[in-house]
């Protein structure tokens, strides 16, 4: 099993630079950071593996890493090319010294977990920015861009793993968005299309729904092809508002696996009500992928 991780800005805003920096976050999920007054080389942003609780009372948003394992790392945002962040990461031991220091010359890169680090932090540093506009920090183990196409929405709220490999099989796990580090697992040794979808209060979940079907369809994934479908991380927060998901991927799709977990109207009234909804809401998303579906 492989890891790839997406990590947001947080809602800790206490490390900011305090150089009249503002931070703001946008309706997409996205954050705008800016500053007329950045200096050169000044940390921006820090996130952090541990808990630095009497000193600064931060609370880990980094996931925990495998010592002497590779892994890839990315910041996506929106930046001014000619005027470049810095990413940095930075390993410490158990005496919480600095061991190794890496200054990626891109918003991307490699690197290998030490084997005697503990803890470890990302940093993001000023160059000449003035502002720009923060979607997601990414980890993933190096492995998995060799066995992936990775195909992850704007706001974050449907990730898709493609296998590289030819496969029938695909995994469709509805989860709560609510947390600010997402953790999705993936099988490398095994072709498999992943899809995730991330729900909560204010989604749109036709929407995610939508962007999914139109990925599977125009990657002709729909073909013979096998669905299962699964809760993922606090699914019942997601269930009490979109109770019908995995019926309406049901309607969609060919061959979904029915799982005992689906919630089933009780009554025939009500099992009839639910089926013209469901109904309602494939003819809904098959009429949008027949005039172009989502935009990306």
């Amino acid at each position: 099993m492989s890891n790839v991780f997406l990590i947001r800005w947080g809602h800790d805003f206490k490390d900011i630079n305090p150089s009249g920096a503002t931070v703001r976050f946008l309706p997409d999920g996205k954050y705008e950071y800016s500053s007329k007054y950045m200096s050169i080389s000044a940390v921006l942003k820090t996130w952090y593996s541990r808990f630095i609780y009497q000193t600064r009372r931060k609370s880990p948003l980094l996931p925990l890493l495998i010592q002497e394992k590779a892994y890839d790392i990315s910041i996506v945002g929106t930046f001014d090319p000619d005027k470049d962040i810095q990413l940095t990461i930075v390993f410490f031991d158990n005496e919480d010294e600095i061991i190794d220091e890496i200054y990626f010359k891109k918003l991307q890169g490699h690197f290998v977990y030490p084997a005697d680090a503990i803890s470890y932090e990302v940093r993001i540093q000023n160059k000449s920015h003035q502002s720009f506009i923060f979607n997601y920090l990414m980890i993933a183990e190096a492995d998995i861009n060799e066995h992936f196409i990775l195909d992850i929405k704007d706001n974050l709220h449907v990730v898709s793993f493609l296998n590289q490999e030819s496969t029938k099989k695909n995994e469709i796990t509805i989860l709560n968005s609510g947390k600010n580090t997402l953790t999705f697992p993936v099988k490398t040794d095994e072709p498999k299309n992943y899809f995730f979808i991330l729900l909560d209060e204010d989604s749109q979940a036709l929407d995610e729904v939508s962007y999914t079907y139109n990925l599977i369809t125009n990657n002709s994934l729909e073909a013979e092809a096998e669905f299962s479908i699964f809760r993922g991380n606090q699914y019942q927060k997601v269930a009490q508002k979109f109770p019908y998901l995995p019926q309406l991927f049901q309607a969609l799709l060919p061959d979904v696996a029915s799982e005992y977990w689906f919630v089933e109207a009780e009554t025939e009234t009500e099992k009839l009500i639910q089926k013209l909804q469901i109904n309602e809401y494939a003819s809904e998303i098959l009429a949008n992928d027949r005039v172009g579906g989502n935009e990306r």
